[in-house]
């Protein structure tokens, strides 16, 4: 009886250690694979940016957020036109260009201001830009585009091109004799 509890004993401390031995090794596959520290590095780095970047742009106010750069574009659709918005704060009409080719419509604005300071007898100039490229759908008619400033808010008007089954005329069909 002596030996049985030895050999099971014996038995139970060769599965505990064979356990820890998978276990070591799942461990050191997971821990140690190239891909899997890559993905790990890569995240935490990402992280890392991410969290600085936005410490930078509040101390840095001239760096433009994402939303300056390239602004949202509201776009919503009725049975006779589609329609997109999108904000232009302190842009004139002149200051904003638009134009489609293919399907795509591009809204560049841009303006350049100067103001003189008068402390160091210096001029100094201030740009900014901010650039959209939306796809439009096919049945819109760039050719009657209509685009206005109200409110600080761009608003263009497509107006839907007529379909085929708009354009479809009846044939009447006679019988001969």
């Amino acid at each position: 009886m002596e030996k049985s509890v030895q050999n099971q004993a014996s038995e139970a401390n060769r599965i505990t250690q064979e356990l820890a031995s998978q276990q070591v090794q799942k461990a050191q596959e997971f821990f140690f694979n190239p891909i899997l520290t890559m993905q790990r590095q890569m995240s935490r780095i990402m992280a890392d940016m991410l969290e600085n970047f936005s410490h930078i742009q509040q101390s840095m106010p001239e760096i433009p957020s994402l939303e300056k750069v390239m602004p949202k574009v509201d776009v919503w659709e009725d049975s006779k036109a589609f329609y997109l918005e999108t904000k232009v704060p302190g842009m004139e009409p002149d200051e904003i260009d638009i134009s489609v080719n293919d399907n795509a419509m591009t809204i560049t604005c841009g303006s350049e201001k100067a103001s003189e300071q008068t402390e160091k007898g210096q001029t100094l100039y201030q740009k900014h830009s901010a650039c959209r490229t939306v796809m439009i759908p096919g049945n819109a008619d760039a050719d009657k585009a209509k685009a206005e400033v109200k409110d600080e808010a761009l608003v263009i008007t497509l107006p839907k091109k007529k379909s085929a089954a708009d354009k479809r005329k009846k044939i009447l069909v006679e019988r001969t004799a």
